[in-house]
């Protein structure tokens, strides 16, 4: 499926031809207000918004400000566009770390298209690497105390050249419609949980083709034979661990980095 391009101005002309430019390669969703994008931006699960920096009733930046700090709509990135000189002359890098690039309207077809496809591919329009690569965490569990527990794990990754945010599920039915949404990048999952169980989930998983490649940790209260993790790890290739609790925070932080090591 093609990613989708958030297109976010007052300016129905701009909204058009933007939207003419990148819908060859993109899916493109217009839309005229600021509030209607932070919406979107939760149920449609955007790639790239393009957005202007002064929008009526609630201006571009403080939408920034609020994308930044929402871990629900982290992984998406800006490209920002405006019709005043002095601001288009901005570095990226003056704004919040989502902004990827600054374009001035109207520009060039081959601008817009390559700040979109460069923001899409999580680089900079000039082919550099964006600052910190983003990783994204399911985490299905039941239980608040072990979600803090894993609060503090994910806490613990990110450093200089990677940020991890995560999204929490208290079953595996809501977990498999965050997998759904967010892709992540791995995914955490209690074995015992109120309807759909761990196991029941990441078999789900392994039936879609877009997520059954997903790596996955599994957790359990349980003491687990050898031989029943050996059928489990057989049985869903994605499955890469089976940690028992309680286990210390550095056993998990171990397992979760090296995972998402294994993708960079």
């Amino acid at each position: 499926m093609k990613p989708l391009v958030l297109v976010v101005d007052e300016d129905a002309g701009w909204r058009g031809l933007a939207s003419s430019i990148l819908e060859p390669e993109f899916r493109v969703l217009c839309l005229p207000s600021a509030s209607e994008a932070m919406e979107a931006c939760w149920t449609e699960a955007p790639r790239v918004l393009l957005c202007d920096i002064a929008l009526a009733n609630s201006p571009g930046i403080e939408m920034l400000r609020r994308l930044q700090e929402d871990p629900r709509r982290h992984g998406i990135a800006v490209v920002l566009s405006t019709d005043n000189a002095k601001l288009a002359q901005q570095p990226a890098d003056a704004f919040p770390p989502i902004v990827r690039a600054v374009l001035r309207k109207p520009c060039p077809q081959k601008d817009l298209l390559d700040a979109v496809r460069a923001a899409a591919a999580g680089r900079k329009p000039d082919g550099a690497p964006s600052g910190k690569r983003e990783y994204k965490v399911v985490i299905a569990d039941d239980q608040g105390n072990f979600l803090q527990f894993l609060d503090l794990v994910i806490k613990q990754l990110g450093d200089g050249s990677r940020s991890v945010v995560y999204h929490k599920a208290r079953n595996g039915t809501e977990a498999l419609e965050l997998a759904r949404r967010h892709k992540p990048d791995l995914i955490v999952s209690d074995m015992m949980m109120p309807g759909m169980t761990g196991v029941e989930f990441l078999r789900e998983l392994g039936k879609e083709p877009g997520l059954k490649k997903i790596p996955s940790i599994l957790m359990t209260a349980n003491r687990m034979p050898p031989q029943q993790k050996d059928v489990l790890l057989r049985d869903i290739p994605a499955l890469k661990y089976i940690l028992e609790k309680p286990c210390s925070l550095d056993v998990v932080r171990a397992a979760m980095e090296t995972l998402l090591r294994e993708n960079e």
